[in-house]
C-alpha cells in the first residue's frame, strides 16, 4: 500500500495487490480505486470485444493502474478458473479472459472478483528499491480487505492496522 510519501494523486492511498513479482519486475492491480458502475453492452463496445450481452447488467469498473488501461484484468476467487487463469495465492486468482466477464454476467462467475481496466507495474528492482525508500509499505494480503464491499475505505483500514501494531 501508498505510504504517506507517494502524493502521485494516480497512485496516493492506493492498495495496491501484487499479482506477479520477478526478476522481470512487477505487476499488481490497484484494489481500492472503484471507478463506476457500467453496463456489459458499455464494457464491450470501450475494449472493442464483440459484444458479450444486449443487457443492460451492472458492473463495478476498478482502475487496476495506468499501465494498459484499455485493457481489463480480473483479479478473483479461485472457486472458478478458466484455462486462462492463474492461481496468485492461496484462494485467489488472475485472469486476463474477456470470457470470465460472460461467467460472471451469467452468474456463473466466481463468489469475488474486481474487474480492473490497466494495472501498474514496475520495472525490475523499480518496486524494491521504492520499498526501501519508504515509498510502499508491504503486509500480506488478507481476502476480506482484498474483496471488500467498501474498496474505498481498505487503505485507511490497513495504515491503521500497521500503526496500532507498532
Amino acid at each position: 500500500m501508498a505510504s504517506n510519501q507517494i502524493q502521485d494523486p494516480g497512485f496516493a492511498k492506493t492498495v495496491i495487490y501484487i499479482v506477479k513479482h520477478d526478476e522481470r519486475g512487477a505487476m499488481g492491480i490497484i484494489i481500492n480505486r472503484p471507478r463506476n458502475k457500467v453496463s456489459l453492452a458499455e464494457i464491450s463496445e470501450m475494449m472493442g470485444w464483440e459484444e458479450l450481452s444486449t443487457n443492460e447488467t451492472q458492473l463495478d469498473v476498478f482502475y487496476g493502474g495506468p499501465v494498459e488501461s484499455r485493457r481489463s484484468f480480473f483479479l478473483h476467487s479461485s472457486d472458478v478458473l478458466l484455462e486462462t487463469s492463474f492461481i496468485v495465492d492461496q484462494g485467489v486468482a488472475f485472469t486476463t479472459d474477456p470470457g470470465l466477464l460472460k461467467s460472471i454476467t451469467q452468474g456463473q462467475g466466481p463468489k469475488n472478483h474486481i474487474f480492473a481496466l490497466g494495472y501498474a507495474g514496475w520495472l525490475p528492482n523499480q518496486l524494491e528499491t521504492e520499498i526501501a525508500r519508504g515509498s510502499w509499505l508491504t503486509q500480506k494480503a488478507d481476502l476480506l480487505s482484498l474483496f471488500s464491499n467498501e474498496p474505498e475505505k481498505i487503505w485507511g483500514i490497513l495504515v491503521g492496522k500497521r500503526i496500532f501494531r507498532l
